[in-house]
C-alpha cells in the first residue's frame, strides 16, 4: 500500500469536509438573515464540494481495494503519535 498516497487522500478529504461544513454554515447564515439572493449560488457551491468528495472517495476506495494497512486490519490500538515515533 502506498501510505503517502493514502495520507494525501485523507488530508484532501478532511479539507473537503471542512469546506462543506463552511458552506453549510454559510447557507444557514444566508437563510437566517433573509439574504435569499445568494441561495442558488451557495447550493451550487455545495454540490461542487459534494462532487469533489465523491471523487475523493472513489480514489480512496481504489487504493484500499489492495487491503488495509496491516496495523489497521489487525485492530492495532496504537495512536497516530505512537506510529510516528521511532521505536
Amino acid at each position: 500500500m502506498d501510505y503517502q498516497h493514502l495520507s494525501t487522500l485523507l488530508w484532501r478529504e478532511q479539507e473537503l469536509l471542512d469546506l462543506l461544513l463552511f458552506k453549510a454554515e454559510e447557507k444557514q447564515y444566508l437563510i437566517l438573515t433573509g439574504k435569499t439572493r445568494w441561495l442558488q449560488r451557495i447550493a451550487h457551491e455545495i454540490e461542487v464540494v459534494l462532487d469533489q468528495l465523491r471523487t475523493s472517495w472513489g480514489g480512496l476506495a481504489r487504493l484500499l481495494r489492495g487491503g488495509l494497512p496491516d496495523f489497521v486490519a489487525a485492530g492495532d490500538p496504537r495512536t497516530y503519535a505512537d506510529l510516528m515515533t521511532p521505536e
